[in-house]
């Protein structure tokens, strides 16, 4: 997860045409994101407040990486058994 925080920000500063995209890569400042929106706190200093995203496809993001995980979890569990 460090590391595309990393590359994240090296794209984002290279190409700012792709600091929208790339934003999404920084699945480290997902969590903040979410709870700063729950609790109704400002987000200053995250990737994708700043590239335009709503605290929404954060949440969003969350659960489609937790879904994947299952579902690979699931799939290899039930390959070996």
């Amino acid at each position: 997860m460090f590391g595309l925080q990393v590359i994240a920000d090296v794209l984002g500063e290279t190409d700012p045409s792709l600091n929208r995209a790339t934003a999404l890569m920084s699945l480290r400042q997902h969590p903040s994101v979410v709870r700063d929106w729950i609790f109704d706190r400002t987000s200053s200093g995250h990737a994708m407040i700043e590239a335009g995203w709503s605290p929404w496809v954060a949440l969003l993001v969350i659960l489609v990486v937790a879904l994947a995980a299952v579902l690979i979890g699931v799939r290899r569990y039930r390959t070996e058994i």
